[in-house]
């Protein structure tokens, strides 16, 4: 609410005690070029701050917060990891033994590159996007809602998924082949991953990889993501037969476009403010 003494002067501002109609013009104008600089100051900031967190949520959401990769042919151990978080009193909201991988998707309409994820069903229920896990069983998949429309394929199709490993046959080596029957789609809010991912029941995803360590690791998810870095250091230093990563190393991407996008937004608003400022002292030298 505007009190009485702020609409006195916005008053008084406007209409200038100067007879000289032109000077009460150039007030007016003055006085609205302030307001949309102002306006629009708060308005750019609000919706860039909005995006920032509207982003970092759904990151966050799909995305594990810290990734463990073994070093060599050292087994991944959940347990010694969980005694980890335990000691240091820091909150961990899951952690799972994961597979991830690259494949082909072949289906009547058109082909996909996709990133495959081998997780337990149990496991899968922990993530607050996947709504259906109905169906979710052995020569199965759960697929994006970007790639199911592109692609045109709805639940309890079939389709076929090429992987790098190769298979000998009559004719030469060729890509294997792996059918698997769709269970269901998710949401996870970024139509980048949407479109890029597929999630296979773990044993599925083991036989995909024939069994490649390198392929397998750990994804953690804490509270306190704002100091994954620094665990990330703790960890490294705990386990040096251990490769840690974090989701901020993974979406370098989305940070170096939104760097680049408040700095143009931060030009743009310090021109704004220098019209708004001319406003002011001209609206003064008028009075």
């Amino acid at each position: 609410m505007i009190s009485a003494a702020e609409l006195l002067i916005i008053k008084n501002y406007i209409r200038s005690k100067k007879k000289d109609s032109f000077l009460k013009i150039i007030s007016i104008f003055s006085f609205l070029g302030i307001s949309i600089g102002v306006a629009t100051l708060i308005i750019v900031m609000s919706v860039m701050n909005g995006f920032r967190a509207e982003l970092f949520d759904k990151l966050l959401k799909f995305n594990p917060h810290i990734i463990v990769h073994s070093v060599g042919n050292d087994e991944l151990s959940i347990p010694k990891l969980t005694q980890f978080f335990n000691e240091k009193k820091i909150e961990v909201k899951s952690i799972r033994k994961v597979i991830k991988a690259q494949g082909l998707l072949v289906s009547e309409r058109s082909n996909s590159g996709i990133g495959i994820i081998g997780i337990n069903k149990e496991d899968l229920l922990k993530d607050e996007f996947i709504k259906e896990l109905s169906g979710y069983d052995k020569g199965s998949v759960i697929i994006g809602t970007v790639l199911a429309e592109k692609l045109g394929i709805v639940k309890n199709n079939k389709i076929n998924v090429l992987s790098a490993n190769n298979v000998s046959t009559p004719f030469g080596k060729l890509p294997q082949q792996f059918t698997y029957k769709v269970a269901s789609t998710f949401s996870s809010g970024v139509s980048e991953l949407d479109y890029n991912y597929v999630f296979i029941p773990y044993n599925d995803a083991l036989e995909f990889i024939k069994n490649n360590k390198n392929l397998i690791s750990i994804d953690i998810k804490i509270k306190d993501v704002n100091n994954v870095d620094l665990y990330k250091k703790e960890l490294q230093k705990k386990f040096q037969n251990y490769y840690f990563t974090t989701w901020i190393d993974n979406n370098q991407t989305f940070f170096d476009a939104l760097l680049v996008e408040r700095n143009v937004m931060f030009i743009i608003l310090t021109l704004i403010i220098i019209v708004a400022a001319f406003n002011i002292v001209t609206g003064m030298t008028i009075l």
